[in-house]
């Protein structure tokens, strides 16, 4: 084993500057990882009135809201087990009106049942069915549907609908409330023969296992008051008989659960509230209501039984206390189940126990809108749908000492937990929890700025700060709490937007207030370090608009914009410079100032110049949209180059880095025109071009308000954004700045390797990466990636191939096996012992022909090898890749069919293929032409290509696919490059008949893959002589080996001295004879032959024989 850690941790010390994470412009997301962005978490903005889950986990929602995790859909959703929106369930448009009601038929389809009218824009009254993908299912029929509200479905073992409200029409037909509807949508018989009197709804339904059903609402059925149950063909079952004496005329019953054993739960508005009853309906009371607590029930909303019979209610108690609280199979409180804070129209229990309630906004001080899943012992489940960042706009960020991130603006929670528009987050984004803010601010906070003690200042448009009054303005002492040294009196009577501290420790605030502490101050004061008004500082008549920045300079002097058009009587459009008394800089020469829009930001550049932002058009008459640099007079400075096209819309802020780069957030969609997206925030060379090192992707999706500097360089921002980049971050995110690329640690180690992350490797990798957080020169984080080969002291190379394969060893191995062994030796002090296991796959193509007459042929495919591919050229034209086709030639002639097969699976793919030459003369009414060749290779890197066209008075074509052409019948001819080529051949007989037939040659052709050029040589079919002209003293013939690679034997059962053997190439060349034969075994070698096919012919005086031979 090898241990290279602290060789690592020195290499990263001394190429320090050499390492990070990411590219300036990305997105850090290793702060607060669990945000989601893109409203995740938020749930839905509206009531869920019914929950059903689904067998897989999934869980349907309907009810009011429009809204989930921020994405629009109306009324219906499906949800993700984690509770993120399932997006697979397409609802289109939704519903235009409340789901009060959902069942899941046992086919996965949905029935939803509501006030609705339409759904995805089809207008269906009342109920609807979807299909699984939340499409609508237009084969149920419910033709004009209900006229009012539909509040339950309970679906029958049968599969047929019992659908209870306060309908009185089904499809026009009379249906008081009750309706029993078939599968199909269609309305049934049942119910249709019931007297009802004074039946004003039906909220509930429930299924017993027998089939009956026991119905539940305000109504009076034949003297039955408010709950009854039917038989299974919709008949009032009069065995069932609940005591009037419990259950009176008004006591409307609205949920009916039963439980495992059969009994039967009822809450509604009787004097207990919650009954049980036995399976006759007679009251059971062994079940008693017994909550631990003083509070007294006022009312259920709703409630769910486990699979024990326990019951999940959701109660308000007389004093307006929500909570969920779990009740055992009596009746009496489960003290094991924690009362979970809010209140739930609807309750469903997972099959893991868990619990999902829906329709309140907060449960135990944690974020829950209209949703959230408890555990099973009552607390909320935190892995659901967290919500994460912030659930409202972020319009100031302050950096602490020790780098800690303080955020004000329009939030009420941060992830998840309630923080009224302030919060601190530790450095990695999550939540400090030990910044006590109480009840924190009633308003937004506006700005925030540090003293060098570390206490806060804090301005906005609040009364209070944790029940403390203090108007507009506050000082919070490090821990988060009111520091109330800090006497501001009645504070100020409208907005603080801007807030700097000077180095004495003064405080200039400015705003819309024209108050503070009583006295008329016209939206800027200066305070002194306890809050009191500094009288000193005289301000005239101050500013007659809003003050929306103050910054204050090296000498103590201060810069202010905003929307005022005047300072003390003194025109100033937009902006000034105050002396440190208060009154104006007359030396600060602005012109017109500021047209076109207000001053929202200005940053004093560490040379003194001045860069103002906002939403302006010029300034002095000259044309800067939104952006301008000032020199310390005040005087434009025109060697800003940027603002000539400007910003679309708006600047919020700006800040300037280490190296003078300037960074600016707002709403804009592009700045200068530039090619790529800069989008809500850009950074800027020193002159004012667009840095297009800075890339942002996509940027922030919406607003910038904030932008602020951790100490190891990377940015903050706030703003109204849920996504950077596509990457989702609510209204917060981290980005880094003046990055560099990433490092590799390249390592050779023998069997292994411990690295930096501490884990032990034994196997090369290129994929692990280690943080080495603010490890750049920089700060940003440093990504290490390993590059790592492990040299192993025993391996096994595992290989295929095609006749030979030449190894390591510089051995050809021609069959297969896995003994041999190398020994690789390398300069890592280890020696690696390779074992080669190898396969080698042997293909001989090979295959016999039946003539059926007619042109007919039945081919049967007798290759060995293992092979995946098979290809048939019939020299017609034609071609097939079945394994044993059946081919009709249209024309009589000479053809040579070739079989090729090919075993792709292999290192080198292997092929082979087989020829044979049939004289067809069977064909009725042939073609008067057909155009036809096939092709194979000659063994030489050359291609043979067969002419086995067939017609009279023929004239010849050929286009070669790379501009040359020939009208010879047998031409040759040489390509240049490996191609592929099309090879095109047309006949033409001179009496109308024209064929063409093409086929693919050269790289990635149909049967070759050249890697060079080559040639091909056309030849006319080879003559066939003595197939069947077989005597009776040649009787039998063997060769082998067939196919041969060197030297091969004819063996002859029978010879005399008349008996000669000839061997012909396919191409007619006679590449061996003999006459002599006085053996009956002839060896013959054929080492210098060319690779193909070969005509063996066996001859005497009597008779004949051929046999192909195969030289591979």
């Amino acid at each position: 084993m090898k241990t290279n850690l602290l060789f690592l941790i020195l290499l990263l010390a001394a190429f320090k500057l050499n390492l990070t994470a990411q590219n300036a412009g990305d997105i850090d997301t290793t702060f607060n990882p669990n945000d989601n962005g893109f409203e995740f978490g938020y749930g839905a903005n509206g009531s869920v009135l019914a929950t059903v889950i689904q067998p897989d986990g999934k869980i349907i929602i309907g009810g009011n809201f429009t809204l989930y995790n921020g994405n629009s859909i109306n009324r219906i959703a499906r949800i993700n087990t984690d509770g993120s929106l399932d997006t697979s369930f397409v609802v289109g448009t939704g519903t235009n009106a409340s789901i009060r009601a959902i069942a899941i038929q046992s086919d996965g389809k949905i029935l939803i049942g509501g006030s609705f009218t339409s759904y995805n824009g089809t207008t269906i009254n009342g109920i609807a069915r979807l299909n699984t993908n939340g499409t609508l299912d237009a084969s149920f029929n419910i033709g004009t549907g209900f006229n009012d509200l539909v509040t339950s479905i309970s679906i029958l073992p049968n599969g047929n609908i019992i659908v209870g409200g306060a309908f009185t029409l089904f499809n026009g037909i009379n249906r008081n409330r009750l309706a029993w509807l078939n599968s199909s949508g269609t309305l049934g018989s049942q119910f249709n023969v019931l007297t009802i009197a004074n039946m004003t709804i039906v909220s509930s339904t429930a299924i017993q296992s027998d089939g009956k059903i026991i119905i539940g609402g305000l109504f009076n059925i034949n003297n039955r008051y408010n709950i009854v149950r039917m038989d299974t063909n919709g008949t009032l079952d009069t065995t069932f008989n609940v005591n009037s004496n419990y259950i009176q005329m008004n006591d409307q019953i609205r949920n009916i659960k039963i439980q495992p054993d059969g009994k039967i739960i009822i809450i509604g508005d009787f004097n207990s509230i919650i009954a049980r009853l036995n399976p006759n309906g007679t009251f059971d009371p062994s079940f008693n209501l017994v909550i631990l607590s003083s509070w007294t029930v006022s009312n259920i909303s709703s409630i769910a039984i486990d699979s024990i019979g326990k019951m999940v209610c959701s109660i308000r108690f007389s004093n307006n206390a929500k909570r969920i609280v779990r009740l055992n199979t009596d009746g009496t409180q489960d003290t094991t189940f924690a009362m979970a804070d809010g209140f739930s129209n609807s309750i469903s229990i997972q099959s893991d126990g868990k619990i999902i309630i829906g329709s309140f906004s907060l449960s135990n001080n944690l974020i829950r809108n209209n949703i959230a899943r408890l555990n099973t012992d009552g607390t909320i489940d935190l892995t659901f749908n967290t919500g994460m960042g912030a659930n409202g706009c972020i319009a100031s960020t302050a950096i602490q000492s020790n780098d800690k991130i303080l955020i004000g603006g329009c939030f009420s929670f941060y992830n998840g937990i309630p923080r009224n528009h302030i919060a601190r987050l530790n450095t990695d984004g999550t939540l400090d929890t030990l910044f006590n803010i109480g009840s924190g601010f009633d308003g937004v906070v506006k700005s925030i700025s540090i003293q060098p003690d570390g206490k806060i200042i804090v301005g906005g448009n609040f009364n209070t700060y944790n029940g403390i009054i203090t108007n507009g303005l506050a000082r919070l002492n490090n821990d988060g709490t009111l520091d109330t040294s800090f006497a501001i009196g009645t504070g100020a009577n409208n907005w603080v937007n801007a807030i700097a501290i000077q180095p004495d420790g003064k405080i200039v605030v400015g705003g819309y207030f024209t108050t503070f502490n009583t006295t008329n101050l016209n939206r800027i004061a200066r305070l002194n370090t306890n809050g009191t008004l500094d009288t000193s500082f005289t301000i005239g008549t101050g500013v007659d608009n809003t003050i929306w920045n103050i910054s204050i300079q090296p000498d103590g002097k201060i810069i202010i914009g905003g929307s005022f058009t005047s300072y003390n009587g003194i025109i100033r459009e937009k902006i000034t410079r105050l002396n440190g008394d208060g009154t104006m800089d007359t030396t600060f020469v602005i012109g017109t100032g500021v047209i076109g829009g207000n001053v929202s930001s200005v940053f004093i550049q560490p040379d003194g110049k001045i860069i103002i932002g906002g939403q302006f058009n010029s300034y002095n008459g000259i044309t800067k949209k939104k952006i301008a640099r000032l020199n310390g007079d005040g005087i434009l400075d025109t060697t800003f180059t940027t603002g000539v096209l400007g910003v679309a819309d708006v600047i919020s802020d700006i800040t300037s880095d280490s190296n003078g780069k300037i960074i600016i957030g707002g709403r804009f969609s592009n700045f200068d025109n530039y090619s790529g997206i800069k989008k809500n925030i850009a950074r800027l060379n020193t002159n004012g071009t667009i840095d297009t090192t800075f890339i942002i992707g996509t940027g922030p999706n919406v607003n910038v308000y904030s932008i602020t500097f951790q100490s190891n360089g990377k940015l903050i921002i706030g703003g109204d954004f849920t996504g950077y980049n596509g990457i989702g971050r609510n209204r917060i995110a981290r980005v880094f700045n003046n990055c560099v690329s990433p490092a590799i640690d390249t390592q050779t180690a023998c069997d292994s390797l411990t690295w930096i992350d501490g884990l032990t490797y034994t196997s090369s990798t290129n994929t692990p990466t280690f943080t080495i957080v603010g490890g750049a020169a920089n700060g940003c984080d440093s990504v290490v990636t390993l590059n790592l080969t492990i040299l192993n002291s025993a391996t096994i190379d595992t290989q295929i191939a095609c006749d030979s394969l030449t190894w390591i060893d510089n051995v050809t191995y021609i069959s297969s096996t896995n003994t041999p062994t190398f020994t690789l030796t390398n300069i890592h002090g280890c020696d690696s012992v390779v074992t080669l296991n190898l396969t080698i796959n042997n293909l001989s193509a090979s295959y016999t022909s039946i003539d059926n007459g007619g042109g007919n042929y039945t081919f049967t495919n007798t290759s060995t090898g293992s092979f995946t591919q098979t290809h048939w050229a019939f020299g017609d034209g034609t071609t097939s890749t079945l394994a044993n086709p059946t081919h009709t030639f249209n024309a009589n002639g000479t053809y040579v069919v070739v079989l090729t097969i090919n075993d792709s699976t292999t290192n080198n793919t292997c092929m082979d293929y087989y020829l044979d030459t049939l004289v067809v003369t069977g064909v009725v009414n042939p073609a008067p032409c057909v155009a036809g060749f096939v092709m194979y290779p000659d063994g030489n890197n050359n291609v043979t290509v067969v002419n086995s066209s067939t017609g009279n008075n023929l004239s010849y074509f050929w286009d070669f696919g790379d501009g040359d052409t020939s009208t010879m019948q047998f031409p040759s001819h040489t390509y240049a490059t490996a191609g592929p080529f099309y090879l095109c051949l047309t006949v033409n007989d001179g009496a109308s008949c024209v064929d063409t037939y093409c086929d693919s040659i050269g790289i990635n052709g149909v049967l070759f893959n050249k890697q060079t050029g080559f040639t091909i040589n056309v030849i006319a079919p080879p003559v066939v002589v003595g197939v069947d002209e077989q005597g009776a003293l040649i009787t039998d013939v063997t060769i082998y080996p067939n196919p041969t690679t060197n030297e091969f034997v004819v063996e002859l059962t029978n010879f005399s001295p008349s008996t000669q053997i000839n061997i012909i190439s396919v191409e007619g060349k006679m590449v061996y004879t003999n006459s002599s034969i006085n053996t009956s075994k002839i060896n013959i070698d054929a080492a210098d032959w060319s690779r193909g096919i070969y005509v063996v012919k066996i001859t005497d005086k009597q008779s004949s024989k051929v046999v192909k031979l195969v030289k591979q």
